[in-house]
């Protein structure tokens, strides 16, 4: 992984080049752990984010509306049926309550993100400027459209929640830029890095990210059944798709993209990146996306804790790694599948058959990119020594 560039000294005026987040060694790793492929894996670095250019306090706060703006709706509605789930009867005032907020935030997002681009491109040539800034208004415009509640008014639903999930996505790097991180530093380009070691180390965090995925899905859905089968209380009678309202294909694919968006790029990503700027402890990025995570499928009841071990795993994942794509990757390929389960009756036979080969694939997976990639990284001295 290239490091950091560092700042030309030749010129008072020069600023710092950004790249791919540097690793900083973790001084509680054993350094026997390093003959193991596994280990190397597993890690034995950090992923650095510098502070914040604009400050620490403005980066948490920051931080905390873009959670607020990326969560709310799915969350609050998470909570709203978990409180059915324990017999609360249901108030239509509260459904209202939740769409005018979620609507107020949308338009919050649209202003902050119009504000942001406008600001970046300041100096940039009028076409580009135009074209960005028309964008940026264009996509949030159809974001508050989706959003509106009044059915004669709103966007078609998916075309609603697919503006918002992009919206959201260039919000995210917005915010982020403005805290000294780019794209690539947030680890979302390349998408396909062009070094094989850096392709095979990014399959092998795809198959962790896999694991931790089928840990919160798979094991919510074995609570499930477990409680269901003891008759204890805060389990959901209804199935995930229906506590989601997912009627169609179209509803599943949107909302499967505002998912990964919102969970991967919003939850892990730019919390461990902006919480890193404003210079907070681990235990307080990990607290923080896994109390989101346990918030936005607490439809699924008690249950619904299966998803901290998964949120721990994958904050882990992407503050030793730097990289967010393998995590998007595996989260798309698990939720794909409950798709095809809910909507093509034949593929509930043929998915106890993929995910068993699923997981010789990553039983395969963590020794063979990992080892590749460890032999591609060790020096002439070092094998030897071997």
């Amino acid at each position: 992984m290239p490091r950091p560039l560092a700042p030309s000294h030749s010129s008072p005026q020069a600023e710092p080049r950004l790249s791919t987040p540097a690793a900083v060694p973790d001084p509680d790793a054993s350094g026997s752990s390093r003959g193991s492929s596994l280990a190397t894996l597993l890690g034995t670095k950090t992923t650095a984010f510098g502070p914040s250019p604009v400050g620490a306090r403005r980066a948490y706060l920051d931080l905390l509306a873009l959670l607020l703006i990326a969560s709310f709706q799915s969350a609050a509605e998470a909570v709203f049926v978990l409180a059915r789930i324990a017999g609360t009867p249901r108030y239509q005032a509260v459904t209202d309550t939740i769409a005018a907020v979620h609507l107020a935030l949308t338009v919050g997002a649209l202003v902050w993100l119009s504000a942001l681009v406008t600001d970046r491109t300041a100096g940039a040539g009028t076409g580009w400027k135009t074209g960005l800034r028309l964008g940026a208004v264009a996509l949030g415009v159809a974001a508050v459209a989706g959003a509106v509640p009044i059915g004669s008014l709103a966007l078609y639903p998916p075309a609603g929640r697919a503006a918002f999930a992009m919206t959201l996505v260039w919000l995210t790097l917005e915010v982020c830029r403005r805290h000294g991180i780019t794209p690539a530093r947030l680890g979302i380009l390349p998408v396909w890095p062009s070094a094989s070691s850096e392709r095979t180390r990014a399959a092998g965090v795809g198959v962790l990210a896999l694991i931790a995925v089928m840990i919160g899905g798979t094991g919510a859905g074995i609570l499930t059944l477990f409680m269901q089968a003891a008759e204890l209380p805060l389990v959901p009678a209804d199935s995930q798709q229906t506590a989601l309202g997912i009627i169609s294909a179209a509803d599943a694919v949107s909302s499967l993209l505002r998912t990964v968006v919102i969970e991967d790029l919003v939850m892990v990503a730019a919390v461990v990146a902006l919480l890193g700027a404003a210079r907070r402890p681990a235990w307080e990025v990990y607290a923080i996306t896994a109390v989101a995570e346990v918030a936005v499928h607490a439809y699924l009841g008690m249950p619904a804790l299966a998803f901290v071990p998964y949120a721990l795993l994958r904050v882990w994942l992407y503050r030793h790694h730097g990289l967010i794509v393998p995590l998007i990757a595996a989260h798309l390929l698990f939720n794909a599948t409950a798709i095809l389960q809910w909507f093509f009756t034949p593929w509930q036979l043929l998915v106890p058959l993929v995910w068993l080969a699923l997981l010789i694939l990553a039983a395969n997976g963590i020794y063979r990119p990992v080892r590749g990639w460890q032999n591609r990284r060790r020096t002439p001295d070092t094998a030897r020594a071997r």
